[in-house]
């Protein structure tokens, strides 16, 4: 049920295909989404190089074909306008790409679908403000 009458794009990379799959079904019980899935960050930075329509990239970072660093870097090195969510069991800390980048959401593993959610729902209002205008 969309609860707060936007439709938006999300992009989820994980590996993980029971994870995904619950991703993609936390997020559409809440959000009126279009949601694009990928299997690894090289797969998401394909869709990317065709599309970077979305509002937020949902990524893992440890995937066999492409980290989540290195989509982070894909995103970042073509300054592609899109919030970035790290899903990962690691510490922030252990991936120097993400250091000084103020605008990313980091959601540790295991995390529920009501955290989720809220992680979501922050980055997504974070970038209406931006498109807004506002800061």
């Amino acid at each position: 049920m969309n609860t707060d009458g936007h439709s938006y794009r999300f992009l989820i990379a994980e590996d993980d295909k029971d994870l995904r799959e619950l991703f993609v079904q936390s997020l559409e019980m809440v959000f009126s989404a279009e949601i694009i899935e990928a299997s690894s960050g090289q797969q998401a930075i394909e869709v990317l190089k065709k599309d970077t329509d979305f509002d937020l990239v949902l990524s893992d970072y440890n995937m066999p074909g492409g980290t989540g660093g290195e989509l982070f870097s894909f995103i970042t090195n073509n300054r592609i306008p899109i919030r970035f969510i790290l899903h990962t069991s690691d510490k922030l800390q252990q991936h120097v790409e993400f250091n000084g980048h103020t605008d990313l959401c980091y959601l540790q593993k295991p995390a529920d679908s009501a955290k989720l959610e809220a992680v979501v729902r922050e980055t997504v209002a974070r970038s209406l403000r931006t498109k807004k205008g506002a800061v």
